[in-house]
């Protein structure tokens, strides 16, 4: 990628920081349950809110089944120099429980007992 593109990047994400902290949200959703957030590193089913956003947290964790049909393991972190680096784990291997604990180390307390239960809930075969 280029240092445009990272740029460019960049901004769009501290704009939509800046949103979220106003109270506006493009990926926030309303649904029956509540509002719900659509961003495609956030845990599926979970409220919209600054705790579980993928765009206002540092360090964040996702299970998505990808267009090939396979579950694939998401995570979203950010580097000392401040920019943040997204890497799908899963990528070149088999989805694992061993994976899945590991991105769940990173993710804070309040959110790891959610993503692992969603975790359980789409790939029970692993647990």
């Amino acid at each position: 990628m280029s240092e445009i593109e990272s740029v460019i990047r960049a901004v769009e994400e501290e704009r939509r920081r800046r949103e979220l902290k106003e109270g506006f949200c493009a990926y926030r959703k309303k649904h029956l349950r509540g509002t719900i957030c659509t961003h495609p590193y956030a845990i599926p089913g979970v409220p919209c809110s600054k705790a579980t956003c993928p765009i206002f947290n540092r360090v964040y964790a996702s299970l998505r089944y990808g267009m090939d049909g396979r579950l694939h393991l998401r995570v979203k972190r950010t580097e000392e120099d401040g920019k943040p680096v997204r890497e799908d784990r899963t990528e070149n291997r088999e989805l694992t429980k061993e994976l899945i604990e590991e991105a769940a180390k990173l993710l804070p307390e309040e959110l790891r007992e959610v993503f692992l239960r969603k975790a359980k809930a789409l790939a029970p075969d692993l647990f």
